[in-house]
């Protein structure tokens, strides 16, 4: 049995764009213990000119596995979009 969901938000006013979102995931293993992962990541954009924008991205999670282990991760990742 697994649950997911998400929540997020985006907004855009002039050149710049931010989200957010929050991601739990859930579900009981074979064993009958419950595992867990919670994420929550933002990400920003800058709109330099037609075709052309740069952003930037970050996540960080936790998780729980079915023995009990816990454990944090998280990433930035930037970038540069071209659109013809």
């Amino acid at each position: 049995s697994e649950n997911d969901w998400t929540i997020g938000a985006l907004y855009g006013i002039g050149p710049f764009q931010i989200s957010a979102d929050y991601r739990v995931a859930a579900r009981v293993a074979a064993s009958a213990r419950r595992e867990r992962v919670d994420r929550l990541t933002l990400q920003t954009a800058y709109k330099l000119g037609p075709g052309i924008s740069v952003g930037v991205g970050g996540f960080y999670a936790t998780q729980r596995d079915a023995s009990g282990v816990s454990w944090d991760s998280g990433g930035v990742l930037s970038g540069l979009k071209i659109g013809f």
